[in-house]
């Protein structure tokens, strides 16, 4: 029974994840606010600094 509860809670967890477009050359969400993004942050840092926070878009 428990291996079942995990089963339907794995699928149920996939199905709820979001499809969001990566941009291959930075690894960033592309999002309408991207230009932005990479205007004023990757001007001057990598974008791995951005991705290895693992920052909510509120915690930004």
């Amino acid at each position: 029974m428990k291996k079942i509860i995990l089963i339907l809670a794995l699928f149920l967890s996939a199905s709820w994840a979001q499809n969001l477009e990566i941009n291959p050359d930075t690894g960033l969400i592309i999002d309408p606010d991207s230009p932005l993004v990479e205007a004023n942050c990757l001007a001057c840092h990598g974008s791995n600094l951005i991705t290895n926070m693992h920052a909510s878009r509120k915690a930004w």
